[in-house]
């Protein structure tokens, strides 16, 4: 009788301790993938505000430049091609 009770006892520890180490390792895993996919998301975040800044930065660059040397872009320039930033190629003649 005694040893049904130590088997039945080192079964249940064993089965306590694997159902432990899962639990452990499904939250490791968890918490590593919601830390690369903030990662990821910052990062995509970071890119496009600095390619919006670049972009920005470039099309008032161009801009100024186009509409002989205004600082910055206002009724220099034809408003619809201000809206248009790409299509921007020429500026009103006075």
């Amino acid at each position: 009788m005694d040893g049904r009770i130590v088997v039945v006892v080192v079964v249940v520890v064993v089965v306590v301790v694997v159902v432990v180490v899962v639990v452990v390792v499904v939250v490791v895993v968890v918490v590593v993938v919601v830390v690369v996919v903030v990662v990821v998301v910052v990062v995509v975040v970071v890119v496009v505000v600095v390619v919006g800044a670049a972009a920005a930065i470039l099309f008032f660059v161009f801009s100024s430049l186009m509409c002989g040397g205004a600082t910055h872009v206002d009724i220099a320039c034809d408003p619809e091609l201000v809206k248009l930033a790409l299509s921007l190629t020429s500026c009103p003649v006075y």
